[in-house]
C-alpha cells in the first residue's frame, strides 16, 4: 500500500514537472476569450472574442472551430484580424463567434487549442474555457395555453410569380399564332403580308425604258421591227398606266381613237404617223428613213412629257397637254399614275 502512494506521488510529480516545462516553454503565447455575457435566455446569442498574443516571428496555426461544439452551435465567425501587441515584436490575433445553445443550465464553452512553432519545436497552447447559463423562458401559469399556431403561408414574391406569368404569356402568345394561321388558311390568304412597294410614275417608267432603248439604237444594225416593238410596247404600257386604257390588247387605231379625247389633235397626229410608221415595220417589213427613227423616239419623248401628271397643288392635280392645261379636282395630294 505504502510503495503504490510512492508510485502515484511520483507520477504526480513528472506531471506537474512536465506542465511547468511546457507553460514555461508557452509563457510568451497567451490565448484569452472573453465573452459579452454569460447570462442568456435559451435561443439567444452570446458574442466570445478569442484574443492570442505571440512573438511576431513565431508560427501560429489558427483552429478551425466546427458548427457544433457539444450543447453550443456556432452562429458566425468573423475573420481572423492580426494587429501589432502592445510589446515590441509580438503581434495580436482576434476572432470573434456568434454563438447560442437551446439547452438550460450551466454549458461550458471549451478550451480552444492553438498549434505554435513548425516542426519538432512545435507545441500547443490551450485558452481558457468560458461557462456560460441558459435559462428558460419563464412561464405564466396563471394564463391559459394557448394552441400551437399551424403553419402560416408566405405571400408569394415577384420572383415566384414571374416564371408563371412568363408561362401563360408565351402560352398565350402560342394561342394567338396557331388561330391566326388557322384563320388565314381558311380564307386563303398568305401568312405573312408583304407591304407593296410604291411603284414609280407612268412618265418615269416610260421615259426610262425610252432612254433604254436610244441607248441600244437597235436601228443603226438594222434591227427596225424590234426596235419599233420597243417603241409601241412602251407607249402601250405608258398609255395603260397613265389613261387606263387596255393598249395591250387594242390595235393602233383603236388607240388613236380611245385618246383623242384626252389629248390635244396636235399630239395625236404626231402619235399617228409613228404608229403608222411601226405598223408598216411590223407587217410590210419596211424599212424607214434613217432620219424617220429618231424622230419617232422623239414623238415618243415628247407625248410622254406633254402628257404627264406634275405636282400637285393644294387639293387639286393639274395635267398638262400640248396646247392646253386642265384642272382636274383631285382628293389626293400625290403624284397619281
Amino acid at each position: 500500500m505504502i510503495r503504490s502512494i510512492k508510485i502515484l506521488l511520483l507520477l504526480i510529480a513528472v506531471f506537474f514537472s512536465v506542465t511547468a516545462t511546457a507553460q514555461q516553454t508557452n509563457s510568451e503565447v497567451k490565448a484569452v476569450i472573453k465573452a459579452d455575457t454569460i447570462r442568456r435566455q435559451i435561443g439567444q446569442q452570446v458574442v466570445l472574442t478569442i484574443n492570442l498574443q505571440a512573438p511576431a516571428a513565431k508560427r501560429i496555426s489558427w483552429p478551425v472551430i466546427s458548427d457544433t461544439l457539444g450543447n453550443i452551435e456556432v452562429v458566425h465567425r468573423s475573420p481572423v484580424d492580426t494587429t501589432r501587441g502592445a510589446q515590441k515584436n509580438f503581434k495580436s490575433y482576434s476572432q470573434k463567434l456568434t454563438i447560442t445553445s437551446f439547452d438550460t443550465g450551466f454549458i461550458v464553452f471549451p478550451r480552444i487549442p492553438f498549434r505554435t512553432g513548425s516542426g519538432k519545436d512545435t507545441s500547443i497552447v490551450f485558452s481558457d474555457s468560458v461557462l456560460l447559463q441558459y435559462a428558460s423562458i419563464p412561464v405564466d401559469t396563471t394564463k391559459a395555453f394557448k394552441e400551437i399556431k399551424g403553419i402560416m403561408a408566405a405571400p408569394l414574391t415577384v420572383g415566384e410569380m414571374a416564371p408563371w406569368i412568363l408561362g401563360v404569356l408565351i402560352l398565350g402568345a402560342i394561342g394567338v399564332l396557331i388561330y391566326t394561321i388557322y384563320l388565314r388558311r381558311k380564307s386563303k390568304k398568305p401568312l405573312i403580308l408583304f407591304k407593296p412597294k410604291p411603284e414609280l410614275p407612268a412618265h418615269i417608267l416610260a421615259i426610262e425604258a425610252l432612254n433604254h432603248l436610244k441607248d441600244e439604237a437597235l436601228w443603226k444594225r438594222g434591227r427596225f421591227k424590234e426596235y419599233y416593238t420597243g417603241l409601241t410596247d412602251i407607249l402601250r404600257n405608258y398609255f395603260e398606266r397613265r389613261y387606263g386604257v387596255m393598249a395591250q390588247e387594242m390595235t393602233s387605231d383603236e388607240i388613236l381613237e380611245a385618246l383623242k379625247s384626252l389629248t390635244n389633235e396636235n399630239l395625236l397626229n404626231k402619235l399617228r404617223n409613228l404608229f403608222s410608221t411601226a405598223d408598216l415595220v411590223k407587217f410590210a417589213k419596211g424599212i424607214p428613213e434613217p432620219r424617220e427613227n429618231e424622230v419617232n423616239l422623239d414623238i415618243a419623248y415628247e407625248f410622254v412629257e406633254k402628257t404627264k401628271l406634275i405636282t400637285v397643288v393644294g387639293s387639286t392635280t393639274v395635267e398638262t397637254n400640248s396646247d392646253s392645261t386642265k384642272t382636274i379636282a383631285t382628293t389626293t395630294n400625290t403624284l397619281k399614275n
